[in-house]
Formats: structure tokens, sequence, C-alpha cells
């Protein structure tokens, strides 16, 4: 296929993805909303007002790890049957398989997207300065953050079509690193003897980087390197393992 072609059927799924998630809904998009804003409170509520954890602007500092942390376990969770619930589709028409990889997690990046400006709004209410390194910052996060979610998807939703089991296993895994990745907590507070093992968590840098911009706005480019090696070595294991397996994928359907 050309790359206009690829670039009109990606167009296309995604907005038939984002279209079906939302058809009949009558609060559109803030569904979106809800699920990281419900854990925010809850954990604001456990944390911040029951153990009184000591922390400026703390349910300002959760939301900007909830809402990137929904866009990767979202993506990694729906990647696990991308290409089953595609199934009529690749067996019917001659096409890339990876597009419905693609248009999947440019469906969740869209979500994400729409929560910026309740990030920007809950910047405003904790009189948080709005500096203009956010304007170069976010486009590059997103694309760090993009690469890194197609690369897993790539390496879940393939093997998922071969081993089912993997489905349960990627929901099981990311509860564990929501847990293991600074999200409720700062990294200033694990002790130093572990930091260096943190940061084998290929989550953490990325999230981390989403913070400093949005609470602090400054980029830390260490945290931007390694996020982008971490996103890199997953896209090139999610090609090779899609590039070996795919041409199986209508007889293991």
């Amino acid at each position: 296929m050309k790359y206009v072609q690829i670039r009109d059927l990606i167009y296309i799924l995604t907005i038939k993805e984002i279209k079906t998630r939302y058809k009949n809904n009558v609060l559109g998009y803030f569904w979106s909303l809800a699920n990281p804003l419900a854990y925010a409170i809850i954990f604001y509520f456990a944390f911040g007002i029951i153990f009184r954890f000591k922390m400026e602007n703390y349910a300002l500092f959760l939301i900007c790890g909830l809402f990137p942390w929904q866009w990767l376990n979202n993506s990694a969770v729906t990647s696990a049957n991308v290409f089953l619930s595609n199934a009529n589709l690749i067996k019917k028409a001659i096409f890339p398989r990876y597009i419905v990889v693609i248009a999947s997690c440019f469906q969740e990046g869209f979500h994400f997207l729409m929560t910026i400006p309740i990030i920007l709004l809950f910047m405003l209410f904790f009189d948080v300065e709005i500096n203009s390194m956010l304007l170069l910052a976010i486009p590059v996060l997103l694309l760090i953050q993009f690469i890194l979610v197609i690369g897993l998807s790539l390496i879940i939703g393939t093997l998922n079509v071969f081993f089912r089991d993997i489905n349960y296993i990627v929901q099981v895994f990311f509860q564990m690193m929501f847990y293991m990745t600074p999200i409720l907590y700062p990294l200033s507070k694990i002790p130093e003897e572990y930091v260096g093992y943190m940061m084998l968590n290929p989550f953490l840098p990325i999230i981390s980087c989403w913070r400093e911009i949005f609470l602090y706005g400054t980029v830390e480019m260490n945290y931007v390197i390694l996020a982008f090696i971490y996103s890199i070595v997953f896209l090139v294991i999610g090609v090779f393992t899609y590039n070996r397996l795919s041409w199986k994928f209508a007889e293991a359907m």
C-alpha cells in the first residue's frame, strides 16, 4: 500500500474506534476522565488526608502521573485483543496488519490529549506557573510515549494471537507496575540504594518527564534520553515480533 493509503486507513480506523467508544454516551469524552480522576480522589483521600502524606499540591502530583499512565495502561490492555477483534477485517482485506495497532494507539493518545486541558486547569487552581517550555516539551514527550506504546502494543497484540493467556498476564503485570512506578509517590521517597533498580522500570522515565514539565516547568534530559531509549527498544522488539509471526495470523485466529 502507498503511504497516502496507509495514512487514510489509519485515520478512518482511529475515527471509527473513537466514535464506537462514545456512541450513545451522553457525557462523551468525560468518561475518559472519570477513571483517572476517581483514582486521584481515592488516593488523595487515602494518602493525603488519612495518612497525611506531606507533599505540596499532592492532588496535582497525582493526576500528572495518572493521566499519562492511563494512556500506557489502556493501550497495553486494549492491544491484547486488537488483532483478534479485527479478525474479520484481517482475513477479508489485504493491508498491513500493524495499521490496526497504530489506530488503537492513536485513539488512546487522543484521549490523553483531551486530558491535558484538565491538567492545565488544575495547575491554574494550584497556582502553578504555565510556562513556554510546555509548548516545546509536550510534542516531544507525546512522540516518545507514542513510540513506546506502539512497541508494547505490537508485542502484546502479536503474542496474544497465539497465546491467549497473554491478555491476563498483561493486566496483572500492569497492576504491579502501577505501584512500582512513582505515580502515588515521588522518586525522592525511594531509598537511595534502590533508585538504580527503579530506573530499570521502562515506564518510570516517561511518567517522570510528564510530571517534571507540568509541576515544575522543567525538562530532565536524563529522563528524556532514557525514556527515548526504552521506547526504541520496545519498538524494535515489537517490529521484530510482528514480522516473525504476523504471516501466521489468519490460521491462528
